[in-house]
């Protein structure tokens, strides 16, 4: 612009360059001093000429646009941008201008409200992140939102709620918790860390009215409003909508601490006591002075017990009148009236009783309450009742036709009950149950319950005891019980039985299983399983817990004396599971052991170690955490600071499986040590020559017992076709550093040019099978055998990324399409040709849509890409204002000069028939859609360079909703010789689930080979869920291709709500639920 303005004739002494609103593009006048220094010099007449490159965005708004041209015509000020020159004193010029501001605002609008437009769809779909409240964390996935990981934190909220619904008020519970000495959590700067400082009454308000802590995603509480004060200045304020007129209000969006329900009552409770409200009739009403109606016994009525006259007293929250004697009298130092009567409630340790009337005798004290009395104990436990005869510290009474609510919503009844020594609780023809009453059908059944002659709830020991009971499902008698005892509601853990569990398998039989729990601490436990199989006999459980300040972990062993092994033979007359048929020992058995701590808020240590007799038996028998089918046993320390990352582990996969180990199909006895693997990523906080500068270390060395090789035919040892693991040790160290910086153009091109360095050092100390196993493969292959015992390489790569984003948008949707390019100029990768390097790490490789753009396409360290290679393509993504978003990726990769390393030969062949081994690759797309109803769906695929023949193919479709939800997925992938499938392969899988009434749902899932036309796998389950009870049944089968031998499974769980589980313990079929 100065050049400009040199060429316009201006001197450089005279061209002043005003920036200081640089970064202020989105603010008023008042706060852009730059803006207003212009305009009060061009009213002076001290300006020529106002040159800009938009000049019409120098005001922000048509207002301020319109005084600066108004300006300048009055003092003959030229106007100049990137179009030409103004004279906003002659008309059409003026004209031009005004047009010019009118489009600018316009557009400013537009893209404002696209802005706002894409929150408001994120928020509407409950993923729209924010500052979350003290007591929770935002989860992985979009949308997800967690308890916060630390208990601490999460029992004061608890305690929060807790307090509220016993005291009745924010200040009470404020006042509470500053008396216990319970900190409160503040969260610093919106981050993780948190400082504990002691509660302020705000704090606890904010937590009391927040409708985040009943699992609801909300946004738009407050609105923004922008009005004229007494002086006409423009200001602005923020006022909060009520419920009604929030944007978003998502109920059950995430786990809270207390229910929607409750969250209402709470707010209507804080309400009332707040904002009493005006008298009505009399009788009725709160607040005020009383002038008729309920007051007019005040000083006539007289006192029964004493004969002083009754005066008038306001209770509760809606300050209802009541009458109490004039006297007190003094008991244990506190005044006790003899007599009250409307609005009552009286407060001790903790305890409150609210009723109609309240009688207080003191030669006996005993409070005799009536008329929809209220009795809250001090752990929030409420009784209801119509008569009340307790002592005057709540701990004996005698209380008939009442009914209990705990405060984890379990429920008593009875038709009178006795409580002594303010721990024993005895109902008398008593009911008890976990389900809460039909608001619209109160008299409605629960859909569980026990009835009991006699209940005995002992608070000291935490347990209840019911004799004579019956228990009732659905409101059917389904069960007698003569005398049984579970543990308090309240109890989170307590020694005892737990509930047992039955399952089968073929070759274990029908299996009973009973766990006994003890509590020996707060700190740990241990857990004593027994299980009886009808084929195999007895097997033996037991797992410690322990916990700590900075973590906790975790130690469990079992064992069982097979009573017949011979069971696991398979079709070929060999016990797969526990060694030779007739093999005299049957002694099988594990331990397993995980545990984390974290050192400091950086730093955590941990493990996770499976031991076992033999390879399969935590998988045969469902040991619980160790029963997968491949277990990852590691040793790990982990730092995480910023985007810095640190991981130093130890580890080796256990293959559980039924295969005998001589099998060359056999993968548990051919799994490597890794000791150590080793990553470290750096990124430096300062920008390095503009740019990003990042550093990677790897370092891995590997210990194998057992040669992994493939054979073309499992009768010839020397139709190797791929050596997938050496045996003996073989390790390497890898070291890089990047840089890129991204620069945009005029014209809206992002250029992103790349330097990067890479060098490697390993070595090999193979087994002589492994090297002659690698020489009759490079034989095979027609290639050299150069195995080496040590190596060193390295990798320079220079990039450079074109990108160019173009918007088209309408009314209703926007759109972006992006051309893009990269070139990356480097050497060819070394000891490339012939079989020289081991490929441990980088096995798994797939080329397609989402690889297309990555600088080194290969899955591990192990290989590296080298050679000139270019990739283009074009990405689209769409966003319409009804929610849905579509997007696309369609391009191609070439090899411009060098050695293309994915047609070089390695001893897994990683790069054939991958799509990249020829000099122009094969073409990936994708396409997808979301919807925000819960539909979506995708087609990926790659075709042939020439023929657009479909080498691979995936669609998948889903939808989530209500009453229906379903997920579908076709694969293909061309046949691939060399990797062993010697034909195409074609597979479906389906799954849905549909809820057939309020509480119940079906769901089945199916997996279908349409190659070989067999149906893979296969399953169904139903399931009827409410807030008490959850049942669960599932069956399914599996078939194995090779030998067409069938599995099959079925699995049932009932959970009652505080009264435990029941049935198999796990189910291997949970693939749509």
């Amino acid at each position: 612009l100065s050049g400009r303005a040199h060429e316009l004739g201006w001197p450089a002494e005279r061209v002043v360059v005003i920036d200081e609103d640089l970064g202020l593009s989105g603010s008023g006048s008042v706060m852009r001093s730059g803006f207003a220094r212009l305009t009060s010099e061009v009213a002076l007449a001290r300006v020529g000429i106002v040159l800009g490159l938009d000049v019409s965005r120098l005001a922000r708004n048509n207002a301020d646009w319109h005084r600066l041209i108004e300006l300048a015509g009055l003092t003959d000020t030229l106007i100049g941008d990137a179009d030409g020159l103004y004279h906003p004193a002659l008309f059409n010029d003026r004209l031009l201008l005004g047009l010019k501001g009118a489009m600018s605002e316009a557009e400013l609008h537009v893209l404002r409200a696209r802005l706002n437009g894409g929150i408001k769809n994120k928020a509407a779909r409950g993923e729209l992140r924010r500052g979350l409240p003290v007591g929770f964390v935002w989860g992985e996935d979009d949308g997800e939102i967690l308890l916060h990981p630390d208990e601490a934190v999460v029992n004061v909220i608890r305690t929060i709620f807790a307090r509220f619904a016993e005291l009745g008020s924010a200040r009470r519970v404020w006042l509470w918790l500053r008396a216990h000495g319970m900190k409160f959590p503040l969260s610093l700067g919106g981050h993780h860390e948190l400082r504990w400082s002691e509660a302020s009454y705000h704090a606890v308000h904010a937590v009391l009215a927040n409708p985040v802590y009943a699992g609801a995603y909300v946004y738009g509480k407050n609105r923004r409003e922008t009005v004229l004060d007494e002086t006409g200045a423009r200001c602005k304020r923020i006022r909060k909508l009520p419920m009604d007129e929030w944007q978003v209000l998502i109920k059950d969006h995430h786990q809270g601490y207390i229910d929607w329900p409750t969250f209402e009552a709470n707010q209507q409770r804080m309400a009332a006591n707040t904002h009493p409200r005006p008298h009505a009739e009399a009788g009725g009403g709160a607040g005020g002075a009383v002038r008729e109606g309920g007051a007019l016994l005040q000083g006539i009525a007289r006192c029964g017990h004493c004969g002083r006259r009754l005066r008038t007293h306001y209770r509760g929250r809606t300050a209802t009148p009541g009458y109490h004697c004039a006297g007190k009298v003094i008991a244990e130092g506190r005044g006790v009236y003899c007599l009250n009567v409307g609005g009552v409630q009286i407060d001790y340790g903790g305890n409150r009783l609210v009723a109609q009337r309240v009688e207080y005798n003191r030669n006996t004290k005993r409070l005799v309450a009536s008329g929809n009395v209220e009795v809250v104990n001090s752990d929030g436990t409420k009784i209801y009742s119509q008569h009340v005869d307790i002592t005057d510290d709540f701990a004996d009474g005698f209380v008939n036709a009442l009914r209990v609510e705990t405060v984890d919503k379990a429920y008593f009844a009875a038709e009178s009950a006795e409580r002594m020594g303010g721990v024993l609780t005895t109902f008398h023809n008593g009911v008890y149950t976990a389900c809460e009453p039909c608001e619209d059908k109160p008299d409605k059944a629960p859909t569980w319950r026990i009835k009991a002659r006699k209940i005995i709830w002992n608070g000291e020991k935490k347990t209840v005891r019911f004799e004579n009971s019956n228990f009732e499902f659905f409101g059917f008698p389904l069960a007698y019980l003569p005398a049984f005892e579970i543990a308090d509601p309240t109890v989170k853990r307590k020694s005892g039985f737990l509930i047992p569990g039955i399952s089968y398998k073929s070759d274990l039989g029908v299996g009973v299983k009973v766990p006994y729990y003890f509590a020996l601490s707060p700190t740990y436990d241990l857990t004593v399983t027994g299980s009886g199989y009808t084929k195999q006999g007895f097997l033996g459980e037991a797992e410690w817990r322990q916990r700590f300040n900075n973590g906790q972990y975790s130690l469990k062993i079992a064992g069982i004396r097979q009573v017949d092994p011979d069971e696991f033979i398979d079709s070929d007359g060999h016990n797969v599971d526990s060694g030779a048929a007739g093999d005299p020992n049957k002694f099988r058995g594990m331990m397993g052991t995980k545990g984390q701590f974290a050192i400091n808020p950086r730093w955590d240590f941990g493990w996770d170690v499976l031991l076992q007799t033999d390879k399969n038996f935590s998988r045969t028998y469902a040991i619980e955490d160790f029963n997968d089918s491949v277990h990852r046993s590691s040793i790990y320390l982990t730092g995480l600071n910023g985007r810095n990352y640190f991981d130093v582990r130890a580890m080796r996969f256990e293959v559980q499986e039924e295969t005998l180990s001589d099998d060359p199909t056999a993968r548990a006895g051919k799994q490597p040590w890794v000791l150590p693997s080793l990553d470290y990523a750096y990124i430096p906080d300062m920008a390095v020559g503009g740019g990003q500068l990042s550093f990677n270390v790897n370092a891995q060395a590997i210990s194998r017992d057992r040669l992994d090789r493939v054979l073309a035919d499992p009768n010839n040892a020397a139709s190797v076709t791929s050596v997938r693991g050496i045996e003996g040790q073989s390790g390497r160290l890898t070291a890089e550093a990047e840089w890129k910086r991204t620069f945009t153009t005029d014209g809206g091109l992002l250029l992103t040019p790349l330097l990067a360095l890479r060098g490697d050092a390993g070595y090999v100390n193979a087994s002589s099978g492994s090297l002659n196993a690698i020489n009759q493969m490079a034989s095979n292959l027609g290639v050299d055998d150069d195995m080496r015992s040590s190596l060193a390489r390295f990798m320079a790569t220079a990039g450079l990324e074109m990108r160019w984003p173009v918007l088209f948008s309408s009314t209703s949707s926007s759109h972006i399409f992006e051309p893009m390019a990269q070139v990356f100029v480097r050497p060819n990768e070394q000891y490339v040709g012939g079989l020289a390097v081991p490929n441990e790490d980088a096995q798994s490789f797939v080329f397609d849509a989402t690889t297309l753009f990555e600088r080194d396409k290969f899955s591990g360290y192990d290989r590296l890409e080298g050679g000139t290679r270019a990739n283009v393509g074009l990405r689209y993504s769409g966003a319409y204002d009804n929610g849905w978003s579509t997007n696309a990726l369609f391009g191609q990769s070439y090899q411009l000069d060098g050695q293309n390393s994915f047609a070089a030969p390695d001893l897994v062949n990683v790069g054939a028939d991958s799509g990249l081994e020829t000099a122009t690759s094969d073409y990936v797309g994708l396409v997808g859609f979301n919807s925000p109803s819960g539909l979506s769906g995708s087609i990926s695929g790659r075709f042939d360079e020439q023929s657009f023949e479909v080498r691979r193919a995936e669609v998948k479709a889903a939808y989530s909703g209500l009453p229906i939800s379903f997920s579908a997925k076709y694969a293909f992938i061309q046949a691939q010789p060399l990797y062993g499938f010697t034909t195409d392969r074609h597979e479906v899988t389906l799954g849905a689930s549909t809820q057939l009434a309020e509480n119940w749902r079906v769901f089945g899932t199916g997996t279908y080979d349409l190659e070989q036309s067999v149906l893979v796998k296969d399953g169904v389950g139903f399931a009827y869920s409410d807030s008490c009870f959850t049942y669960l049944m599932t069956f399914s089968e599996s078939r194995d291709l090779s030998t067409k031998e069938v599995s099959q499974n079925i699995g049932f769980n009932l959970s009652f709500r505080t009264l435990g589980d029941f049935g198999s313990t796990q189910s291997s079929f949970n693939a749509v639920q």
